[in-house]
Formats: C-alpha cells, sequence, structure tokens
C-alpha cells in the first residue's frame, strides 16, 4: 500500500539531511479523479 511507504521516504529524506515540517496526506478530489479519467475534455 502507498501509505506503507510514507516512513521510508521521511528517513532517506532525513539521511540525506532534508529538512521535514510535516507530512500531510493529500487525497485526490472526485474532480481531480474525473479529469484524470477524461485526460481533461468534457463528457456530453
Amino acid at each position: 500500500m502507498e501509505h506503507e511507504k510514507i516512513p521510508v521516504v521521511v528517513d532517506t529524506l532525513v539521511l540525506s539531511k532534508i529538512r521535514i515540517y510535516g507530512v500531510a496526506a493529500v487525497a485526490k478530489s472526485l474532480e481531480d479523479r474525473f479529469l484524470e479519467v477524461t485526460g481533461g475534455k468534457s463528457v456530453e
């Protein structure tokens, strides 16, 4: 699952001396998903 990769990514960034001030989940909106599926074209 994608959320299981987050700790690995954070560890990698910290080991690379990149400062992390917060981690937040971002979910795509229904509109974003629709645009992906339709390629941004309107459906009639």
